[in-house]
Order: structure tokens, then sequence, then C-alpha cells
């Protein structure tokens, strides 16, 4: 079982405005139309189970989500694309531990395999989903990506769909 716990879909009626738009603005070309039926045939084609859509939120840095846990306990916190783009030393240094959950949304293909490994096994595979940040990336291409990292098969399971089981009580 494989679930994507980072997707994007808009209406179809404005779904090609809205990806050129943020095409335009990102630099960032999709790899499906943006809409249900683009996901569920990027789903069918990578071998998908579930995929949860996201509404595109606030971007936050490493350092406010650590001042954030010194406020708060959060009993659930999931933070995309492993903490932040390109902020992934920073996330290293200051979250890696924390009660907090990484997803691997825009990570994958983007942050050395190594930086990734290494994050993943010193914040706990207990603590990582499998994310894509679809239509932004190709679900297959990032489902062989992470087959291909050399994870044991428990921090495989736990990473694809065990972790996401759990926190959504399926």
């Amino acid at each position: 079982m494989i679930i994507d716990f980072h997707t994007h879909i808009f209406p179809d009626e404005i779904a090609g405005k809205t990806l050129e738009k943020l095409r335009k603005m990102g630099g960032i070309s999709p790899f499906t139309d943006g809409t249900l039926n683009g996901l569920k045939a990027s789903m069918k084609a990578a071998g998908v189970d579930i995929s949860l859509i996201l509404p595109d939120v606030v971007r936050c840095t490493p350092g406010r989500v650590e001042n954030l846990l010194n406020q708060t306990s959060p009993e659930k916190l999931v933070l995309a694309h492993m903490g932040g783009i390109k902020y992934w030393n920073q996330v290293e240094d200051r979250l890696i531990g924390k009660n907090l959950y990484l997803d691997t949304g825009f990570a994958l293909g983007e942050m050395e395999d190594e930086q990734f490994l290494r994050m993943t096994r010193s914040h706990g595979a207990d603590k990582v989903l499998f994310a894509t940040d679809s239509p932004w990336k190709e679900q297959k291409q990032m489902v062989a990506h992470m087959k291909e990292l050399g994870l044991e098969k428990e921090e495989l399971e736990l990473i694809s769909y065990k972790n996401a089981q759990g926190l959504l009580g399926l």
C-alpha cells in the first residue's frame, strides 16, 4: 500500500489557469492537469492507493516552527517538504527529534539522498510520511525514487503507508 500524504487539485474550470499562474510564479511545471481526474490517473499509474488533498497554506521557516514548539505542545504536527524547501540544514539542526512529522513532498529528488536518509534515521522513520506534492512532482517517479533509496523494509513500510494509517485512524 502507498499513501501520498500531500497532493493538490483544483476545480476543473480553473485548474488550467491556476497551474499556469503557479508555474510562472514558481518556475515548476506540473505533472498532471491539476484536476481530480488527473490525480486519479496519476495515482493509478504510480500504484498509489490513497492521496490526501491539501490546500496551499502559509510558508513557515524551521525557526518559526521551533518557536511554536517551544510555546505549545501540539499533539500532531505535520510539516511539509521535510520541514521546509531548501531549509533542510536548518531542519536538521533545529527540528529533528522534536514531536512532529515530516512529509517528503517536493523533497525527494530535490535534497541529497544522503541527507534524506540521515534526517529520516535521526528523526525516526516512524515520523516521516510519503508525499509527492502532486501535481508538482510525478507520483510514479517519486514512488520509484523512494523504493531505490536503500531504506530498510520496515522503514519503507512506515513511510509509505503505516505512519499515515496511524495518523488518519485507518
